[in-house]
């Protein structure tokens, strides 16, 4: 690991110089909303463009008086920064030789569970990563709207915890509900690609049972993969896999589509290919083997690592 990385901007040619730095806002911020950027543009920065962009050597010196006027760089910080400030600095919120107790923890916790007192109903949930995707934080506030983004869930953890938190007894009614509660919204949660995979297979597979030939079988299992995909099935699913799945089944359509398109500069996605419901063929077998993978059971240490539920003081009493 690394302590500190220097960025460098490129000394392009004059045909190649950058005319303005709206680009690298636009693309900070597109990085951000799709990959998670490592580094954060300061909000003075945003707020006072360069006026100097024939090329990098002008920009620089002009950096640089902004700099000697004090209006530091100091914005930019690493995109995990605001998760460290949790435990580290004058605001934390969580103890410092609590924390270390955690971390020297050598047995595996499956599922940390905790009830709190507090102002209003919340609930704070933390997956668990794998070799596949990153761990993922979401805050459920008391109007139910589910916050995803880090800086966001982190500032919700602050307005929700301040003192000394008082520790409840277990709430099994509050833990299935808020569980519940997250497995129905969970497919809302993907990002857009993943999503718009389950749309194009559920309209696939409604267009597939309309279908008067097709036997008990075949009908028996589209309802089922249907059920999956629209988060009715009485099992639970991991969305994120399954949409992986279906991109693998249509991505060769849409390919196809494409090569077969006449006017090269028009743009395809999945959404186009349910049109097409008729010429995608689904194999019941397969389908029944992408269930099996995308299966994740009723037990939810499967995919949540820690889990922090707060009730409003006057359920508390």
């Amino acid at each position: 690991m690394h302590k500190s990385i220097d960025i460098y901007w490129a000394v392009d040619s004059e045909e190649y110089a950058m005319k303005t730095d709206e680009r690298l806002f636009e693309t900070n911020d597109l990085v951000e909303q799709i990959y998670g950027s490592n580094f954060e543009l300061p909000e003075a920065l945003k707020g006072r463009r360069f006026k100097q962009t024939g090329s990098t050597e002008e920009m620089i010196r002009e950096f640089k008086e902004f700099v000697d006027k004090d209006e530091s760089w100091t914005g930019i910080h690493d995109s995990f920064q605001v998760i460290v400030n949790l435990k580290e600095g004058d605001d934390a919120i969580i103890d410092e030789d609590l924390y270390e107790q955690f971390t020297n923890v050598s047995s595996e916790v499956k599922t940390k569970v905790s009830f709190i007192e507090c102002e209003r109903n919340w609930c704070f949930i933390a997956i668990r990563g794998d070799h596949n995707r990153s761990p993922r934080w979401y805050f459920i506030d008391a109007l139910d709207e589910i916050h995803t983004d880090y800086p966001d869930v982190c500032q919700q953890l602050r307005d929700n915890i301040k003192g000394k938190a008082t520790t409840l007894e277990w709430d099994q009614k509050s833990l299935e509900h808020y569980i519940k509660f997250f497995q129905t919204k969970e497919r809302d949660l993907l990002p857009p690609k993943k999503k718009r995979a389950l749309e194009v297979a559920e309209h696939i597979l409604q267009m597939k049972l309309k279908n008067k030939s097709m036997n008990i079988y075949e009908k028996s299992a589209y309802k089922e993969v249907l059920n999956a995909v629209t988060g009715k099935s009485n099992e639970a699913f991991d969305f994120e896999r399954l949409a992986e799945e279906w991109i693998q089944v249509l991505q060769p359509y849409l390919k196809t589509k494409r090569e077969n398109l006449r006017r090269k500069r028009t743009i395809l996605n999945l959404n186009n290919l349910k049109s097409n419901h008729k010429e995608i063929i689904l194999d019941i077998d397969h389908l029944s083997e992408m269930l099996e993978r995308c299966m994740l059971g009723d037990e939810i240490d499967k995919r949540i690592a820690a889990c922090i539920i707060g009730t409003a003081s006057s359920q508390a009493e």
